[in-house]
């Protein structure tokens, strides 16, 4: 599965996921800080463990009981070629919608929700090689823990995701400083050395 995009030559195509948590949980992508809410259904089926039994519950959404159909999940397109990526919410611009999870929450909560709701304005953003490998790996991840799905493009696998240029980062998010190093390949080295020293 390899195509060029712009002379890039790249194992994974161009794709789309979902934010699609089974517990109607957030997403937080940490390759790119962003976070992706998760499409949102007024009952769930979740994965529990009952007397060592792994069995299946309804887990209800919180204030939007009575919204007739589903309430999207927000989008992360990815463009590995490019190393381009873009945050979509499909409720951007939905006023009807907007308007039923609007009068839900008053309804069941019996709170006034005080502003009018709205989507989350686009995000976009353009990755170096080893960001967009570490974001690839991050959302295969996603997809195969089943917190997200695919709305676009073909299927890959890690082995695409390997061969992509780059290297993986071990810190995505660069949180605080902990002297650690940048990629993944150095860490066994930085432990070792780490470990002499100590």
């Amino acid at each position: 599965m390899t195509t060029s995009t712009k002379k890039t030559v790249v194992s994974v195509l161009p794709f789309g996921i979902e934010a699609d948590h089974p517990r109607n949980s957030d997403l937080m992508i940490q390759a790119i800080q962003q976070r992706l809410r998760s499409a949102i259904k007024a009952t769930k089926e979740v994965f529990d463990r009952e007397d060592g039994e792994q069995t299946t519950r309804p887990a209800s959404a919180r204030n939007i009981d009575g919204i007739p159909g589903n309430i999207p999940g927000m989008q992360l397109h990815v463009d590995p070629g490019e190393c381009t990526y873009k945050v979509v919410d499909p409720l951007q611009g939905d006023e009807e919608t907007l308007e039923k999870i609007q009068r839900a929450m008053q309804r069941n909560s019996g709170v006034r929700v005080a502003r009018t709701l709205k989507g989350v304005k686009p995000v976009e953003g353009v990755l170096g090689p080893d960001e967009m490998k570490t974001l690839v790996r991050e959302v295969l991840n996603l997809i195969n823990s089943g917190e997200a799905r695919r709305v676009r493009g073909d299927e890959f696998d890690m082995d695409d995701v390997n061969d992509l240029p780059g290297d993986f980062l071990l810190n995505p998010s660069n949180v605080g400083n902990y002297h650690q190093p940048r990629y993944e390949k150095d860490l066994r080295e930085w432990k070792e050395n780490l470990n002499r020293v100590g």
